[in-house]
């Protein structure tokens, strides 16, 4: 049995745009295989997968723009420009839900109609700069949940056409750096991991109080890169850039962490995946994607396949 996988590469010539690439996974030995490649023209950073498409966000000389293709041929079928170049993404039937870190901007596209329906920038009292918007994502509930990796902000939303419910301003100082966010099953309990003071914060989905904070490593050379919990909910995991691993930690029925292990990784562990039971790590400036088999306790490395310059995972459809 085997499935699809696709992925962000970095181009391989200077000044020339970014690849989606199509790997093929088999399920029962965790082996990967090179299949396609789609050469963008200009910088991406996510692909968000639909039943039958793949959606990206495109920038280059001429502007940005939203970028359709039928997962199949992997041929271009709708190019939509826009005002913002987007990193992350959800797709909500016939909603895309967009994070612009460029631009510390969270926007809403209607799909079918192909237009963007509503923007909102990121502010925090007394910055000037930009907000850098890193993360979003819409809850069982309705709500919508936007990560600001500048302002150190999390923007609740009472829906997905983006009505602002509240902000909550996390510290400024010390600098977190907030990256990611990953969610029990029941989505009762939220994992945010931040860059620069290497933790993993835990929060109640209620209110979004922080509950408890682990530090993975207070070395200010590494940072934090990807963020993902097993299928099973039991493990959460999170990547280090830097000191090349990955953090494994127990999920407890309470929402707590119980440290369980550490490994080692290939350089520059930027993203992670999940896919049945194997965990996928992307070592951007190793040129390499790693599989690690769950047992358990333990994660055993069991395969790796080159591939120029991975860097993010597809984003949208259960794996």
């Amino acid at each position: 049995m085997q499935k699809d996988i696709f992925i962000v590469t970095y181009g391989k010539e200077k000044d020339k745009g970014n690849h989606i690439v199509k790997l093929i996974i088999n399920l029962d030995n965790g082996s990967l295989k090179n299949s396609q490649t789609i050469d963008l023209d200009g910088k991406a950073n996510m692909v968000v997968e639909t039943e039958d498409s793949l959606i990206t966000s495109v920038e280059n000389a001429n502007g940005g723009s939203l970028e359709f293709y039928n997962k199949k041929t992997m041929k271009l079928t709708k190019k939509y420009q826009c005002d913002y170049f987007y990193s992350y993404g959800q797709v909500i039937g016939n909603k895309l839900l967009l994070a612009s870190y460029s631009k510390g901007v969270d926007s809403v596209f209607d799909i079918k109609k192909g237009i963007m329906v509503k923007s909102l920038t990121h502010a925090r009292d007394g910055i000037q700069a930009s907000g850098r918007s890193h993360y979003i994502r819409k809850l069982s509930d309705g709500r919508v949940i936007s990560v600001d990796n500048a302002f150190q902000q999390l923007y609740i939303y009472k829906n997905d056409n983006l009505d602002l419910d509240k902000i909550i301003d996390l510290p400024m100082e010390p600098l977190m750096n907030i990256r990611l966010m990953s969610f029990t099953l029941d989505e009762k309990w939220a994992y945010l991991n931040t860059e620069k003071s290497g933790e993993v914060i835990v929060l109640n989905t209620d209110k979004f109080e922080i509950v408890e904070r682990y530090t993975l490593s207070s070395n200010p050379e590494f940072a934090s890169g990807g963020n993902v919990i097993s299928l099973d909910g039991k493990y959460e995991c999170v990547s280090m850039r830097g000191e090349e691993s990955i953090y494994v930690y127990n999920i407890r029925d309470d929402g707590s962490l119980n440290f369980s292990s550490k490994f080692g990784c290939g350089e520059t562990p930027r993203d992670l995946a999940v896919i049945s039971d194997y965990l996928l790590v992307s070592c951007t400036d190793e040129s390499l994607i790693e599989v690690h088999k769950f047992k358990g306790e333990s994660i055993e490395k069991i395969a790796e396949l080159d591939v120029y310059r991975p860097i993010t995972f597809a984003l949208g459809k259960s794996k």
